[in-house]
């Protein structure tokens, strides 16, 4: 084979998903078939196929969350953070945050959810088209997450620019100490950071019943959560808590678009709901891909990876695999078991999986009332994001009401 012809046939970046996702799957069914374990050429080791993918993420020991920090910069946003540490810190991080996502918690938030939605909706009535992700995806995990840190609702177009800044990040070299993921991320969330440090500091002297109060005050063998990792957990929920869950409601209602048959059914048995959102974190996951950094020398299917090397691995490769589920690129809310790992896997599976499933599931069911139809409606394809989340960032709809 000449140099030439070698090159020609070198897998390429990932394509952008701007086109909803099809190039990218095809480019990420071609690397799991021919090259499942790829080095690109800033050095990150990519990883596609599932049970790669989970033998990563199950392993904390070799495949480090904590030396992300170290590596990418971003030590002043994740210090507190349970998704950037690694045990035995991460044992007392994760069970300080669990206190405030308790199963009465999330049935509390559930009733907000409802009462937030229906308003939104309220102020689309008498509109027979409209954009869905303006008027109900997009500022719904907003509202919530303000009821849930204890700030004022009206707060949330500053969470919602926010969000935006950080699902447009483009990362060239995610190595690079000024363009990777941690310098960009610190630039875009120092005007956040200190809003949140005030409001944390307002509650340590005036506690209340919400999130920052709670996490202010948990408690596990005697230790708490210090300022800047109160500050990095509420971060985190406004990033992961908003950036996952619109892109699964969004998600969902693009799938239920493409599949009317299975729209239809929901409507008449609204007990299937939780499984189409199940399949729909399978099909269409808003987060793509997550990076780990190697402690010490390893290997991955026969691939040896050095120390210190940066692992990306994509969720959304695993979740199509071919060796793991029957007709992976079909849309089946029947799929038994769905062992999909959109929330990660082992023990930095995300602790708020609850509550976005919850606001999906909401979400299907005050649409459902509200509408005996709803249509997308566009006259060209639909606007997505570039790279990192997997959502739309218009959805236009046709509307009747129920």
């Amino acid at each position: 084979m000449t140099e030439t012809t070698a090159a020609a046939t070198r897998p390429g970046p990932p394509p952008p998903l701007t086109d909803g996702g099809a190039a990218q799957l095809e480019w990420l069914r071609r690397m799991r078939a021919e090259e499942p374990v790829h080095r690109d050429e800033h050095g990150v080791f990519h990883i596609f196929r599932y049970d790669d993918v989970r033998r990563v993420a199950s392993d904390p020991g070799v495949f480090s969350s904590g030396l992300n920090r170290d590596v990418l910069g971003a030590e002043d946003i994740t210090r507190g953070n349970p998704a950037w540490t690694d045990p035995p810190e991460h044992r007392r991080l994760r069970a300080l945050v669990g206190q405030a996502f308790t199963r009465t918690n999330v049935r509390e938030y559930e009733r907000r959810t409802y009462d937030l939605g229906n308003a939104l909706l309220d102020e689309v009535d008498g509109q027979d088209r409209f954009d869905l992700v303006e008027k109900f995806v997009w500022p719904l995990p907003a509202m919530l997450i303000a009821e849930l840190l204890g700030v004022p609702v009206s707060d949330r177009q500053l969470f919602l620019s926010y969000a935006d800044k950080l699902a447009s990040l483009q990362v060239g070299d995610p190595t690079d100490d000024e363009e990777g993921y941690g310098g960009m991320m610190s630039r875009v969330t120092g005007e956040i950071r200190g809003y949140l440090t005030e409001q944390y500091r307002s509650r340590l002297a005036a506690p209340a019943d919400d999130l920052i109060s709670k996490l202010a005050a948990a408690e596990d063998d005697g230790s708490g959560l210090d300022e800047d990792e109160v500050v990095n957990i509420c971060l985190a929920l406004l990033f992961v808590g908003h950036f996952s869950t619109n892109g699964l409601i969004g998600n969902l209602l693009l799938c239920l678009d493409e599949h009317p048959g299975v729209a239809a059914r929901l409507r008449a048995d609204r007990s299937l709901i939780p499984a189409a959102v199940e399949e729909v974190l399978r099909y269409r996951p808003s987060g793509t891909r997550f990076m780990r950094v190697t402690s010490q020398d390893t290997e991955v299917a026969g691939t040896p990876i050095p120390a210190r090397s940066l692992v990306m691995l994509w969720f959304s490769s695993a979740n199509r695999d071919e060796r793991r589920f029957p007709r992976p690129d079909e849309f089946d809310i029947g799929r038994t078991p769905n062992g999909h790992i959109s929330f990660g896997h082992g023990i930095h599976f995300c602790v708020g999986a609850p509550l976005s499933r919850m606001e999906a599931a909401v979400s299907a069911n005050l649409l459902f009332d509200r509408f005996a139809d709803l249509r997308i409606e566009s006259e060209g394809p639909l606007p997505f994001y570039e790279q990192g989340m997997w959502a739309p960032r218009r959805i236009p709809v046709a509307v009747r009401r129920a």
